[in-house]
Order: C-alpha cells, then structure tokens, then sequence
C-alpha cells in the first residue's frame, strides 16, 4: 500500500520539526517517484526543515523551484524561507523574498496566515519580523529601521517581535542614539492612546541599553537606570557627578558632546537628552527622557530588568566609571530582588 499525500504531508512536517532538511527533501523526491505530485503544504513543510536545519541556500533552491513545478508558494513557505535567510544573516536574500512578496494586511499581529495554492502569498507581520531579524544579524540596521517604517505602509501591524528585533539590530550595531530614539518613538505612540500601537516591554527595555553599553554609552545607561534614591555616601551627589574619575569625552563615539566630570547632571538628562535632541531641543530632549525614565521605573518595579542593569554596571566599569557602577549595582539589588548577572561583578573587581 502505497503513502498518500496526507501521510508525506504528515512525514515531511514531523521532518521539518526536526530540522531533518535532507530527509524532507527525500520524501519530496520519493512522491514524484510513486507518482505522487506534492503541493504547497508538502514543498513548504520541507522549506521549513531546511529553516530548522541551518540550510538556507535550499530553502532558496526548492521555493524557486516551486513555480517552475506549478505550486505557486505561498506565505507559509516564504516565510520559512526568509527565517532560514534570518537565521544565516543572508539579509540581502530575505529582503529579495520579501519584496517578491504581496504587501497585504496582517490578519493578525502575530499570525503567519498565507494563501493557499494558487494565490498570492502575502506578507504578514511574520514575513516582516524575519527580514528585520536577517538584517539585524547581517549588520544592516538602516534596512531594518526602513523595513519596520514601511510596514503600516503595507498594511501590516508591527508586534512586539518587531520593535524588539529593530531594538536588537541597533544593539549589535551599537547604535545607541537610533535605539533610544527608536524606543521613545513607542512610548509616544502608545501613550496617544493608539489602539494599535505595542507598549515596548522588558525585552525592549533591556535591548536599548544593550545597544547603550555597545557603544560605550555610560551616562545614557545611568541616566534612565539610576532614580537617584541610593548614595554612596553622605552628602554625596549624584552618580557620576563631581569627583569621579575619568571624562566621558564624546561617549559612544559619536561627537557633538562636551564631556567634563564637573559638569551638573543630577537631574539626569545628559547624554541621553543628547540622543533624543541635542542642544537645539533641550527642553523637547529633557521631557523625552522623563518619559523613558518613567518606562524603566515602572519596569524596573517588576524585577525584570535585571539584564539592562547588568549592562550598565559594565558600561560603567569600562569607562572607570566605578560609583556609577556600584550605584546600579545596589539599586538594581534592592528592585530586582537578587544578584546581578556574574558578569556585572566581575566588571567592578
């Protein structure tokens, strides 16, 4: 008795969840042998092991060849096609895919929806995440920035996944001043009463410092972390204030800010006004960073910002900035309810 297309759809899913890539692409070639002709829920199970399985030059090679075979792919498939890209940072092949791609309204925020054979295979937020996720990883954070600003353009609703992935492509870029201009941009949207914009949350609060830490933004860190109420000592002021070792310079490496340990910054709007605004909006730059004070407190509330913290601490004791430092340490021990990551105590020693 010989399989039907139910059970080598069935065998070729339970592949793809393996990331069996080279057995799903075996029972593809055993249906044309039995005379079986597969169609797009077989070719787009197998596109999904290759995804699994790291082999994303396959994942190309059998959605191509999907329609010189007369199955049309549809989301599903290019979907798995651009997570494979994502996934091999092969941004330039994920935004080709993606382009190929109807633009079309999500039918959910998260929902990898597609058409069926036959049909125009639609991008979906999924398609969207992906392709920033690939040019995240492949160090193309303006394409991923452009990606999530085309977006609504197309009819497609950005997620959580979104913003956290255009968050996560700064970071490895180190490109602080575009994440937290990025992450205020969010708390903007949603505090309009947008029914649907995404609130950032922890993991894009977390990502945002990352991206601060990366590029050696110390002030920035300590600006939106620190809430002034732990002291290292009587009558001292505030963290990184007059009487601490070392001058920040232009932090991050990107001129345009005047350095100087004497400098007042006890209201904590130094560098991190700087990338909001500059001099030139001081007072737009201060309130942007009241509001983003606010998201990390109230975050912070919750005990699940023990990663940004850790990434201050380090921040700081890179640039000798070891009050600063030790002052996140002890705050984030009283909110978080615990030690740090090791790392964090190392970078003090």
């Amino acid at each position: 008795m010989q399989p039907n297309r139910v059970a080598y759809a069935s065998a070729i899913s339970a592949c793809a969840t393996g990331g069996q890539w080279v057995l799903a692409i075996k029972l593809l070639d055993d249906m044309r042998e039995v005379g079986v002709t597969p169609d797009v829920r077989h070719c787009a199970a197998a596109i999904a092991a290759c995804d699994k399985g790291g082999a994303w030059e396959m994942a190309l090679k059998l959605l191509l060849r999907m329609d010189g075979r007369g199955v049309p792919p549809n989301t599903v498939a290019y979907n798995s096609a651009i997570s494979a890209c994502a996934r091999a940072a092969q941004w330039r092949a994920a935004l080709a895919l993606l382009e190929r791609m109807t633009p079309a309204p999500s039918p959910s925020p998260g929902g990898r929806g597609g058409g069926q054979s036959g049909q125009s295979a639609m991008a979906n937020t999924v398609s969207y995440n992906s392709a920033i996720s690939a040019c995240g990883r492949g160090g193309a954070w303006e394409a991923a920035l452009r990606l999530a600003t085309s977006m609504q353009g197309g009819g497609v609703r950005p997620d959580a996944i979104t913003h956290n992935s255009v968050l996560d492509a700064l970071a490895r870029a180190a490109q602080w001043r575009d994440a937290l201009r990025y992450l205020h941009s969010l708390l903007r949207r949603d505090g309009r009463g947008n029914r649907e914009a995404v609130a950032p949350d922890a993991v894009a609060l977390c990502t945002a410092i990352s991206a601060c830490e990366a590029a050696g933004a110390w002030r920035a860190t300590r600006d939106l972390l620190w809430d002034g109420k732990i002291r290292s000592g009587p009558g001292e002021g505030a963290a990184g204030g007059e009487g601490e070792s070392g001058d920040e310079g232009d932090e991050g490496g990107s001129g345009g800010e005047s350095g100087g340990g004497g400098r007042d910054e006890s209201a904590a709007v130094g560098s991190a006004a700087f990338a909001l605004g500059g001099e030139a909006e001081a007072v737009k730059a201060a309130e942007a960073v009241d509001e983003l004070r606010a998201a990390f407190a109230a975050e912070a509330a919750t005990g699940r910002l023990g990663a940004a913290y850790a990434a201050g601490v380090r921040a700081c004791a890179r640039a000798a900035q070891l009050r600063s430092g030790v002052l996140l340490l002890l705050q984030a021990e009283a909110l978080q309810g615990g030690s740090l990551d090791a790392s964090a105590y190392a970078a003090l020693r």
